[in-house]
């Protein structure tokens, strides 16, 4: 609303269900809150996931003013819900294809979760970093 909010006027939260029927990761077992938290007083945002999550934040006193972000966590390419060889596999493919992405919104959230170094493309490099990130998983 403009103005300044004071401490505990604004609520965080995350949208749980925005994963699958915002995202269209419905091959997935996790949903938003298996992706991120959030702590609803400070904003605080704990990744736990891979994943596209919508984040809510709203004014305590007047529900209609809020504001939302979208948090991307990469590295499941393949929206399983897990970060493994799979994802790996998947993004082998995609990074030799010689075919750019289109603009349609199922490639371009593969192409933030497959594009893990950020260069805009998604290549060999992606698939190093995706292999380091599976491993690490693993161990864990």
């Amino acid at each position: 609303d403009g103005k300044p909010a004071a401490d505990g006027n604004l609520r965080w939260y995350v949208d749980a269900s925005s994963y699958e029927t915002e995202f269209g990761f419905t091959r997935s077992i996790l949903t938003g809150d298996d992706i991120v938290s959030v702590n609803a007083q400070t904003g605080v945002i704990k990744v736990k996931n891979s994943g596209i999550v919508r984040i809510w934040c709203e004014s305590m006193t007047d529900p209609s003013v809020k504001f939302s972000v979208i948090f991307v966590v990469p590295g499941d390419f393949n929206q399983d819900g897990y970060v493994d060889g799979d994802d790996v596999d998947m993004m082998v493919e995609v990074a030799t294809m010689i075919v750019k992405l289109t603009d349609s919104k199922e490639d371009f959230f593969k192409k933030l979760l497959g594009d893990l170094d950020k260069s805009g493309e998604i290549d060999g490099d992606d698939v190093d970093l995706l292999v380091e990130i599976a491993t690490y998983i693993k161990e864990i």
